[in-house]
């Protein structure tokens, strides 16, 4: 059995010129996951190149396979994921799988794009603010009493208009 001509086409459209050093020391081993990985698994599922370089990524991070990171991150660079997204997905792995887990993945990510000419920081990705998010949980949690408040207002509200119409009834009453 050696690789297959599709393994080695998209192992080289990801990685162009890049020969494993498993290949040269694990042939068998390299021989197996090149034909599953790049091969076997493409032809299942419609996820594009991009996207599924992304969950790859994704994947590395949460199972802390840096090396592989570094060279599936080449690849992803390669097939058109920009550095935004390669940031996004970085910070997005921060709640799932702790800060000290992604630690090395930021390094590793900001190494990889400074060696091709990336300036850092990117471009802020941010559609909110510290102030937006606070007044926003403010909001949350107050919501219930403000509208306990809002009709109790009204009611009082009603309750003026009621005494004030009487009010000018009488008035009217007694001028007539």
């Amino acid at each position: 059995m050696s690789i297959s001509e599709t393994a080695k086409k998209n192992h080289e459209a990801l990685s162009p010129n890049r020969r494993s050093t498993l290949a040269v020391t694990d042939p068998e081993l390299i021989e197996v996951f090149d034909n599953f990985a790049f091969d076997e698994v493409l032809g299942y599922g419609t996820l594009d190149t991009r996207t599924r370089l992304m969950v790859i990524l994704a994947s590395m991070i949460a199972s802390q396979a840096l090396g592989e990171y570094k060279v599936m991150l080449g690849g992803a660079l390669n097939v058109g994921v920009t550095s935004v997204e390669v940031k996004e997905i970085v910070y997005q792995a921060v709640p799932y799988v702790g800060m000290a887990k992604v630690y090395d993945f930021i390094h590793a990510t900001n190494e990889v794009l400074e060696s091709r000419g990336v300036k850092l920081p990117v471009e802020g990705q941010s559609t909110t603010s510290r102030r937006r998010r606070t007044l926003k949980k403010v909001w949350q949690y107050r919501k219930p009493s403000l509208a306990k408040g809002l009709k109790r207002c009204t009611r009082i509200h009603q309750q003026i208009n009621s005494i004030f119409k009487n009010t000018c009834r009488l008035i009217v009453l007694v001028i007539t």
